[in-house]
């Protein structure tokens, strides 16, 4: 409703060959940007680049000289001292669902993944090929800056979600729209404008500059400053329609200004160019979007209890309860589930070189003809990797008359894969072969048979 009436008035303006009004100018800048507060999920994927002009090089170049005078500066420790650096970036921002996922990646030299999966925050960061890394914190405080690299949006104060702001507060640093008047028309990077000034009346006082569009009433370019000669810049083009009442505009960029106490003078100090190569609206995000993949043996610094807690990560194995037992793959073992059928299975994974696995196995091999008259189908498998006639000479001395296998791929991935904590690892299933427990005593068993006998009657 609201932007309907400022685009009327602004039209018949346009339409009596008047200058429209200032303030209804802003809000409906304002207006174009508040499509992100009505819908359900986004999604950018956008190139972005970094560039540092000559003068900027030479500063810092000249600031590191002085700093190590028998150094030279080297531009693969110093990226100021770069002309260019590209990057990638990704958001994935489900409003609905409150989630967050945000990439920033420098190819060969840097790749930050933060995400918020409604309780926690994680970060990965990877630098150079040594550090690697996860951060995990309660809050949302790593996400305040979510759109920091972009000049969009930012004609005002936004509050959202996982960044809560008093706008009434805010607003007085980006100007009411009641305090912008037109002071003429220009072109602004090849687009003709109306040209809006707002200055804040405060010590210094500051001046923001705005190019609207004359065609479409939208924001083109933004200029900052306090001092004249050192001016903050922002720019917001080529907008494209991304979903029905949602304009974004593809290429954005900023200039960010810089001085030198030595020379005196003023300079940019950096440029950033973006452009957005894909976005979605509305659709569906995964929930694998939004769950970090741990690598094990990484270091964890852990900030979720206020203090910092530092660890190497450690998977926790799947557990297969609810679950139909896994094929055998990467097993060597005479069974097969088939020879089970309408019979409970109870699989025990042991280390033939442990003692406490020898005498679970020992105690299966003198209960295994009970257990076959409870309906039970007893199995065994040698979870690492030893000589397989070391194994059957102790099977045949000890009598264990179910079948025994070993593993013979990654006994690592094995394991994990089958959820195995710990050895000897027990496992039951139902006469479906479905898993009903795990990971229990041997001094369990009777409970266990009984309970699930008891549950199918």
């Amino acid at each position: 409703m609201l932007a309907c009436t400022f685009t009327f008035s602004l039209c018949s303006a346009a339409a009596a060959g008047s200058e429209p009004n200032a303030a209804e100018l802003v809000r409906a800048v304002r207006e174009s940007e508040n499509w992100l507060h009505r819908i359900d999920s986004l999604r950018l994927r956008i190139e972005g680049k970094w560039s540092h002009p000559p003068e900027s090089v030479a500063a810092r170049y000249a600031e590191l000289k002085k700093q190590s005078p028998d150094q030279e500066p080297d531009p693969n420790s110093n990226w100021d001292l770069k002309p260019s650096i590209s990057d990638i970036l990704e958001y994935s921002i489900d409003f609905k669902g409150k989630r967050l996922r945000n990439v920033e990646e420098t190819p060969g030299r840097e790749y930050f993944l933060k995400i918020w999966n409604g309780k926690q925050a994680v970060r990965y960061a990877e630098t150079g090929s040594d550090l690697k890394q996860y951060h995990l914190e309660s809050g949302k405080e790593m996400f305040e800056k979510f759109f920091g690299s972009l000049s969009w949006p930012r004609a005002q104060p936004h509050s959202f979600w996982w960044e809560p702001q008093n706008i009434e507060e805010t607003i007085k640093f980006f100007g009411r729209a009641e305090d912008f008047k037109i002071i003429g028309r220009d072109e602004y990077r090849g687009v003709m404008c109306h040209v809006l000034e707002c200055t804040f009346r405060r010590d210094p006082p500051a001046t923001h500059l705005w190019y609207v569009g004359v065609e479409d009433n939208l924001l083109y370019g933004r200029q900052e400053w306090i001092n004249p000669e050192s001016v903050f810049e922002f720019w917001t083009l080529d907008y494209k329609q991304v979903a029905p009442g949602c304009l974004l505009p593809m290429t954005q960029g900023y200039s960010l200004p810089a001085y030198n106490s030595d020379t005196k003078q003023h300079y940019i100090g950096v440029v950033r160019d973006v452009r957005i190569v894909e976005a979605r609206v509305n659709e569906e995000l995964p929930d694998e979007l939004f769950q970090m993949k741990f690598e094990e043996g990484l270091t964890v610094i852990d900030r979720r209890s206020g203090k910092s807690v530092i660890y190497n990560y450690i998977a926790t194995p799947p557990s297969l309860v609810g679950k139909p037992l896994p094929a055998f793959e990467k097993i060597s073992i005479e069974f097969d589930t088939k020879q089970a059928q309408d019979k409970m299975i109870l699989l025990c994974f042991f280390d033939y070189e442990q003692r406490p696995s020898r005498n679970c196995l020992l105690q299966l091999g003198k209960r295994a003809q009970e257990l076959k008259a409870k309906d039970v189908s007893v199995i065994a498998v040698q979870a690492s990797k030893i000589e397989q006639e070391k194994l059957d000479e102790w099977i045949k001395e000890n009598d264990i008359a179910f079948p025994v296998g070993m593993i013979v791929g990654d006994e690592k991935k094995i394991r994990f894969n089958w959820g195995i904590k710990s050895l000897p690892w027990l496992i039951l299933t139902d006469s479906s072969g479905v898993v009903v427990v795990e990971g229990f005593g041997i001094d369990e068993l009777d409970d266990k048979i009984r309970l699930l006998g008891e549950e199918k009657r």
